[in-house]
């Protein structure tokens, strides 16, 4: 995965490099067409991959403030009162 994801990130700047040269010398419509609508794609995804990454990160900041709430609960010991008659 490591690798996947660098080299998805090339070949999508590569195919917009080279559907911009498309355009620019041929003024071909598809291809400024094709760039519209993988710019849209484009954007889209990273929204929604990155509505998933602040989900993740919630949950991962949930679970540990509930771990160290459960933590703290039971290192501490009772509260005694030093003032209790015995």
């Amino acid at each position: 995965m490591t690798i996947v994801l660098p080299a998805l990130a090339a070949a999508f700047g590569a195919f917009c490099v080279w559907l911009t040269v498309q355009i620019v010398n041929r003024r071909e419509r598809w291809a400024i067409w094709t760039l519209a609508g993988t710019l849209i794609s484009g954007c889209l995804m990273a929204f929604v991959t990155s509505r998933l990454a602040v989900r993740h990160m919630r949950q991962q900041v949930q679970k540990e403030f509930e771990e160290q709430q459960l933590r703290n609960a039971t290192v501490k010991p009772p509260a005694s009162n030093p003032d209790a008659e015995s």
